[in-house]
């Protein structure tokens, strides 16, 4: 787990929960935490890239369809 300084602005961060592949991504000033594997294929989203305008990680097979987690 990283500090919040050493997170990088739009670049997705792994990270695990109780054996839950998670990313997150810092934006500015706040933090939004995804599921950490591509829907379609199952790559770690953490190995993808952030592209605005969409905000939200883009997987290494260019999927975007995530959506930040709810709690």
């Amino acid at each position: 787990m990283k500090n919040w300084d050493e997170l990088e602005d739009r670049a997705p961060a792994q990270a695990a929960v109780a054996d839950v592949d998670l990313v997150i991504v810092r934006y500015d000033d706040s933090v939004t935490v995804f599921y950490g594997r591509c829907a379609h294929r199952g790559a770690l989203m953490a190995d993808g890239h952030w592209a605005s305008p969409h905000k939200s990680p883009i997987c290494v097979h260019d999927c975007r369809s995530m959506s930040p987690l709810k709690t």
